[in-house]
């Protein structure tokens, strides 16, 4: 998901708050919500969609660590966790 985090998190909390109060007038407003789902095929260079995400979050700008982690600026620390005598293997 390039952009919608905060469109994914509004929405599964609406329907927490919908489960625990089963409240009919947010139930219906959850029955005619719609949202935009722009799907980009066949884009495989990795430059060419850091630029792609950067480009489309003009509303919640894309956070610094986010980025770093699509550029694998992480993955010394993930296998590092990861590592097969750590205790946070396969979690």
């Amino acid at each position: 998901m390039a952009d919608g985090a905060t469109t994914n998190a509004v929405i599964k909390k609406t329907q927490a708050e919908w489960r625990d109060t089963k409240d009919e007038a947010l139930g219906e407003a959850l029955a005619r919500a719609r949202f935009n789902l722009d799907v980009v095929v066949g884009l495989s260079d990795r430059d060419r969609i850091l630029k792609l995400v950067q480009g489309r979050n003009r509303s919640v700008q894309v956070k610094e660590w986010s980025l770093a982690d699509f550029n694998h600026k992480f993955d010394w620390l993930k296998d590092m966790i990861d590592r097969t005598d750590g205790p946070f293997k396969e979690r």
